[in-house]
């Protein structure tokens, strides 16, 4: 059997109830971005709650500035999708500074939560889009026209550089702390 026969095969199976990539949607891009959202997590997960912890010299550099610009890119990306399915004006990707300001004053367990909930959404936007919203280009302000198909790799390379920088928050965290308490480890003892 095929990849794309057994697609259709699971499709048949689960029934009307389940949400799929419209059949012209970058579904190897839309892979990659997922698959490095689950990385991302891996990590925020494994990063003790110190790691994300707001430094009073650099802020750019903590866990809790990439978790909120990460969680917050993507909350901008579900607003955009969700317009575009209704056929209002998309928002700009970009978040505000205030909501950043705002999420950066959140406790380490508010920012995980902030992080899975958008990711979730953003997927489930992405999933609802129609094959005409794929095809479609968006006038942004200030960028010019945007092809739809394109947001998939502007998350992944977003997320490529939240993911690099968080994986060096947490080595530094998980060596200061002498190994520290982590997020996941709190899960095993409870």
């Amino acid at each position: 059997m095929s990849m794309e026969e057994a697609r259709r095969a699971l499709i048949e199976r689960q029934g009307t109830g389940a949400r799929y990539d419209a059949a012209n949607a970058p579904r190897d891009m839309l892979l990659q971005v997922r698959r490095r959202t689950s990385a991302f997590a891996r990590v925020l997960n494994d990063t003790p709650d110190d790691g994300l912890r707001l430094p009073g010299d650099a802020p750019e550099a903590s866990g809790a500035f990439q978790v909120a610009k990460i969680a917050l890119e993507a909350r901008q990306m579900s607003l955009f999708c969700a317009a575009l399915r209704e056929g209002a004006v998309p928002p700009t990707l970009d978040p505000k500074s205030e909501d950043l300001r705002n999420a950066l004053t959140l406790p380490p367990r508010a920012l995980r939560h902030l992080f899975d909930h958008t990711a979730v959404h953003l997927n489930v936007e992405w999933r609802d889009l129609g094959a005409a919203n794929w095809d479609s280009l968006v006038e942004c302000d200030p960028g010019g026209p945007l092809a739809v198909q394109s947001l998939p790799d502007l998350r992944d390379r977003s997320l490529e550089a939240a993911l690099n920088a968080m994986q060096a928050v947490a080595r530094s965290a998980r060596s200061e702390a002498g190994g520290g308490i982590t997020f996941r480890k709190r899960l095993r003892q409870a």
